[in-house]
């Protein structure tokens, strides 16, 4: 496995998917296509929302869009590792407007038939180690069987 910078099949939704949130206006963001049994994770130092399914993620989300203009951006500029096709860690930054901006890793899992979201964990930007730890120890469930 390379942690090269690399695109794969779960890269290119992210991207499709900012592509659809960033003309999103507060009330029609759904928090996009999740599994039944997604889970968000927010290890991030300092304030963070801790783990959530999918329910109070898609509130969590809406968030985004009080802070700053209302009309959030979000980007990924770097791709920091892939695994097959399910997997990613990425760089993520949300431009708030007004001068406001949050940045960080977010690693993502998606379903066998990349369809939907299955997890998401998000990083402080300089713990690229942890990031990449966490796309391992999320294929070797794959590669066990367990997701």
């Amino acid at each position: 496995m390379s942690d090269e910078p690399l695109t794969n099949a779960a890269v290119e939704f992210i991207r499709a998917g900012i592509r659809v949130a960033n003309e999103m206006q507060r009330d029609e963001f759904t928090g996009g296509a999740l599994t039944d049994d997604f889970v968000f994770e927010d290890r991030r130092s300092g304030f963070n929302y801790g783990v959530v399914d999918a329910s109070a993620y898609t509130v969590l989300g809406k968030t985004v869009f009080d802070v700053g203009s209302g009309r959030p951006r979000w980007s990924i500029p770097e791709v920091i590792a892939v695994r097959d096709q399910r997997i990613a860690a990425t760089t993520l930054v949300i431009d708030y407007g007004d001068d406001m901006y949050t940045d960080m890793i977010a690693c993502v899992r998606f379903d066998p038939q990349l369809r939907r979201l299955q997890r998401r964990v998000l990083f402080d930007i300089d713990a690229r180690e942890a990031a990449i730890a966490e796309v391992d120890r999320m294929q070797a469930e794959i590669d066990a069987g367990d997701a």
